[in-house]
């Protein structure tokens, strides 16, 4: 993961992020003929809540693109955003309605009695189904998560106090004034957080320092969530990711601007933490659990 993706850092010098929303349009010319006609009759069955079509057409999607993810954030996503510009308002609502059901059931239950990611939407609406799909991709992981439809910040500041979260994820988009994401920022201090940043006002959102990151995008905050769950501290991840690209210790020395020493320390810091054996082993794990990239 970048330094672009995720930036542990104030966002007064938070690099700026490619706004990813919903009212992205699918191009459908880029995929292929199988696919085009099941997007087409996908959107449609969304439109007509019919839960049974929909669950039935989107196990043809994963049949051919087996990556899941990829299915959401490429296909699912956009396509969501493409029927919702056509919609009168009963119709949008009965298709977000159908799009939820649909993700609620596609769930696994949690394989494991880790503490989980606190995926936070506003209202039941389009941030709050980017959540649910972020959900589903977090299962696939079999990271234990939650989605929270709350813009009460007392209650949200109760619930990170309370429950078995150590990170989460607030989806900021259009509907969430500047003003109203910043007091939820603050109200999820207790945990990580990553903030989803979707639609054209992203900028607008000055979120401060408790804020470890933004992303602009469903699949980027997957990625920095597993990250920030992980055991493993920002400096260690740095020079872990370098050593998974090859780089030796003098070379990393000389990336980072530090001592030789200092890099040795991180590595053997993680190799701790990982209960690895030694370079290739902790790189092994990192990779595999997704706290490196």
């Amino acid at each position: 993961m970048t330094a672009r993706t995720l930036a542990h850092q104030a966002p007064a010098t938070t690099p700026a992020v490619r706004s990813v929303s919903l009212d992205d349009a699918l191009d459908l010319r880029d995929v292929t003929s199988p696919v085009f006609e099941t997007c087409s009759a996908l959107g449609l069955s969304m439109r007509e809540g019919d839960l049974v079509a929909v669950e039935r057409l989107f196990s043809f999607l994963v049949d051919q693109i087996p990556d899941r993810r990829l299915v959401l954030t490429d296909v699912v996503q956009p396509l969501v955003a493409t029927e919702l510009q056509s919609c009168t308002p009963p119709e949008a609502r009965l298709l977000l309605r159908t799009c939820h059901d649909l993700l609620v059931r596609l769930r696994r239950p949690p394989a494991n009695d880790d503490d989980g990611v606190l995926l936070v939407a506003v209202d039941d609406g389009r941030d709050a189904l980017v959540m649910h799909m972020v959900a589903l991709m977090l299962d696939e992981f079999t990271v234990p998560s939650v989605v929270f439809v709350e813009s009460d910040e007392d209650a949200l500041a109760r619930r990170c106090r309370t429950g078995r979260e150590t990170v989460a994820c607030l989806a900021v988009g259009d509907s969430v004034p500047p003003d109203q994401a910043a007091r939820l920022a603050q109200a999820m201090r207790p945990l990580r957080t990553v903030a989803l940043l979707r639609g054209p006002r992203a900028h607008d959102y000055q979120l401060t320092s408790w804020v470890a990151g933004r992303v602009a995008g469903m699949g980027e905050a997957v990625d920095a969530l597993l990250q920030l769950r992980g055991p493993l501290t920002p400096a260690e991840v740095t020079v872990l990711r370098l050593a998974a690209d090859g780089y030796t210790n003098v070379r990393i020395a000389r990336e980072l601007g530090l001592s030789v020493s200092a890099v040795k320390a991180r590595l053997e810091g993680s190799y701790s933490k990982l209960n690895a054996a030694d370079r290739t082993h902790a790189v092994a794990i990192a990779l595999r659990r997704r706290w490196i990239r």
